[in-house]
């Protein structure tokens, strides 16, 4: 999971580069090119750190001889457990980050348990991460075990934010039946064009199934242009990827 926890979770430096376009595009006095170049810096030197600050409890563990061959190794301390498991209940009732750190903390105040002490928003910003990175392992688990899928694609704009969205459908043989799964809704920090929105899925299906392009069946979008149209469009373009004698089925 190195590159989706590198490139797809944490990539701030696409971040950055947008702002700083978009800075540069309305404020063109913004000083001379060594203020330009040292405010990059500066961004490009924040990101890194919060990079560093996610992949805390990401521990880089060798598989085999060759440093090539890895995992990831996640443990949550004794004393970190109950705060763990009531963060991932705050989160997924719709809570933000802030408010299930504050919560804690008032339960803190009134329960006087010290397990739930000292909890901050960048503290559940790393459960949440830990537990984002073993549903997307779980997903890729499943893609290699089956013999096709489906993806439906889609994109959204929520509070200003812009985000391109993953669903799966897969049939798992052991269940006898077909799940839809939520695979991410990925940040979008530049245009919504068909080649960058294109790139963006198709990094993303090689890093959780290598052989996409064998065993992607369906694809389902919207009409948008930037999805469906000629040459252009998300469809095509991730369509003429796929392997020669795999056909796909588009709706």
């Amino acid at each position: 999971m190195d590159t989706i926890m590198g490139d797809m979770m944490f990539n701030l430096e696409n971040q950055v580069d947008s702002d700083a376009d978009h800075d540069t595009d309305e404020e063109p006095a913004l000083g001379s090119a060594v203020e330009i170049n040292a405010l990059l810096l500066r961004r490009c030197q924040a990101a890194a750190k919060a990079k560093e600050r996610a992949l805390l409890l990401f521990k880089h563990v060798e598989l085999e001889d060759d440093a090539a061959i890895y995992s990831y190794s996640v443990t949550i301390p004794k004393t970190k457990t109950t705060l763990f498991r009531l963060a991932m209940c705050y989160v997924s009732y719709g809570t933000s980050f802030r408010m299930a750190s504050e919560l804690i903390g008032c339960m803190y105040d009134v329960l006087g348990n010290p397990g739930l002490c000292a909890c901050s928003r960048d503290e559940i910003n790393n459960f949440i991460r830990v537990v984002y990175a073993v549903n997307l392992q779980q997903i890729a688990d499943l893609l290699h075990r089956s013999w096709a899928f489906s993806l439906a694609l889609d994109s959204t704009t929520h509070q200003s934010t812009s985000f391109f969205d993953l669903h799966f459908r897969i049939f798992i043989p052991n269940y006898h039946s077909i799940v839809n799964l939520h695979g991410c809704a990925l940040r979008m920090f530049d245009r919504h064009t068909g080649d960058i929105m294109s790139t963006m899925v198709s990094k993303f299906l090689t890093v959780l199934c290598p052989n996409w392009t064998i065993h992607l069946l369906g694809l389902t979008s919207d009409e948008a242009r930037n999805m469906i149209g000629w040459v252009v469009g998300v469809v095509i373009r991730l369509d003429a990827a796929m392997h020669s004698d795999c056909s796909l089925i588009r709706i």
